[in-house]
C-alpha cells in the first residue's frame, strides 16, 4: 500500500508542475486559465479527483499583468474601438469593470 500511496502522490506532484508550468506559459484571465489547465490535465490522462486536488493547489494571480499585456495589444491592434476591444477582452474571460478600468487608463474611450 505505501507504494501505491507513493506513486499516487508522485502523479499528483507530475500533474501539478504540468499545470503550473502550463498557467505560467499562457495568458489570459484566471478564470479561462483554470479552465484550459483542467482540459490539458485530462487530456493527459489525470483523473478528476487529481486534477480537482491539482487545481486547488494551483497559484493563478496574474490577471492584473495579463489584462494589462492583452489589452495593449488589442488597443493597438483596434485602436478607434472600444466596444470590439471590450468584446475581445471580455470574451476571453476577464471582469467587464476591470476591462472598462484598463482602457480608460490606456486611454481608450
Amino acid at each position: 500500500i505505501d507504494n501505491i500511496d507513493n506513486i499516487y502522490i508522485e502523479d499528483i506532484d507530475a500533474a501539478f508542475d504540468y499545470a503550473q508550468r502550463y498557467v505560467n506559459s499562457k495568458v489570459g484571465s484566471d478564470r479561462l486559465l483554470r479552465q484550459k489547465a483542467k482540459i490539458a490535465l485530462l487530456t493527459k490522462g489525470y483523473t478528476d479527483h487529481t486534477v480537482a486536488l491539482v487545481l486547488d493547489k494551483l497559484s493563478f494571480g496574474k490577471e492584473k499583468e495579463n489584462l494589462e499585456k492583452d489589452v495593449i495589444k488589442y488597443v493597438r491592434k483596434y485602436p478607434d474601438d472600444y466596444y470590439k476591444v471590450l468584446s475581445k477582452l471580455v470574451g476571453k474571460g476577464y471582469n467587464k469593470e476591470d476591462v472598462r478600468k484598463a482602457l480608460k487608463e490606456e486611454g481608450l474611450k
